[in-house]
C-alpha cells in the first residue's frame, strides 16, 4: 500500500469515527488529497478488505514503539548503574541507536519531516571554541583574598 493511500485511508477512518457523513468525508478527502471522489467512494466500498490490514500495521507500529521505549529505559538504567566507562559508552551507544531507529520510523510514517539540507549545512558550519581554564585567566572576585606576592 502506498504512503499516500495509507494516509488517505487513515484520515477516512478518523473522519468516520468523528461522526461525519459520507458525502462530507468524500468532499474533504478529495480536496485534501487531490483525487477524484470515486477514489474515496472506492475506499468505502473496499473498506472490509483494507481496514484489518491497516489496523495490523498500526498495531505493529505501536508494539515496536513500546519495545523501543522499554529498551531505552533499560539502557538508561544501565548507564546510571554503570561501574566503568566502557559500560557507560555501551549504554550511550545503545540509546543513540534506539533514538536513530525511532527517528527513521517516524520519518517513514510521515509523522515528522526532514529539515531541508541547506538549513542542516548552515548549522554544521558553526564552530564552537572551547578554551581550557588556566589560573592566569582567572579574575579576582570580591570575596577572594589576594595574597601579597613575596
Amino acid at each position: 500500500m502506498q504512503q499516500r493511500t495509507l494516509e488517505r485511508r487513515l484520515e477516512l477512518l478518523k473522519m468516520e469515527g468523528n461522526g461525519l457523513f459520507r458525502p462530507e468525508i468524500v468532499q474533504d478527502l478529495s480536496v485534501k488529497f487531490g483525487c477524484v471522489r470515486g477514489t474515496i467512494y472506492n475506499d468505502f466500498a473496499t473498506k472490509p478488505h483494507w481496514q484489518p490490514l491497516l489496523l495490523e500495521i498500526e498495531k505493529a507500529q505501536h508494539i515496536i514503539i513500546n519495545r523501543n521505549e522499554q529498551l531505552f529505559r533499560k539502557a538508561s538504567l544501565a548507564y546510571m548503574k554503570a561501574e566503568n566507562n566502557a559500560q557507560r559508552i555501551a549504554a550511550i551507544n545503545l540509546m543513540r541507536t534506539l533514538n536513530l531507529d525511532a527517528f527513521e520510523m517516524l520519518l517513514s510514517t510521515g509523522d515528522i519531516k526532514k529539515v531541508p539540507a541547506e538549513i542542516v549545512a548552515d548549522i554544521t558550519k558553526r564552530k564552537v571554541l572551547i578554551h581550557m581554564w588556566k589560573p592566569e585567566y582567572a579574575r579576582p572576585r570580591n570575596n577572594d583574598t589576594v595574597l601579597p606576592s613575596a
